[in-house]
């Protein structure tokens, strides 16, 4: 592991462009959306909550480098 990556909105198109390259590059990612996928990774971690709610924000940056 190189490191631990947030990725905001990555649940969606873009984001989930970040959260792939990020793996590739040996990342421990987690995704802060407001909705989860299907098909998202296992290795993967979720939080789920609004980037508007700074509650939300601290709790899924618990751990990130």
């Amino acid at each position: 592991m190189v490191g631990r990556a947030l990725v905001t909105g990555g649940s969606g198109y873009f984001g989930r462009v970040v959260v792939d390259a990020l793996r590739a590059r040996n990342y421990d990612v987690t995704v802060f959306d407001l909705v989860d996928v299907d098909d998202r990774p296992g290795d993967v971690r979720f939080v789920q909550g609004d980037i508007r709610d700074a509650e939300a924000v601290l709790r899924a940056c618990g751990g990130i480098d």
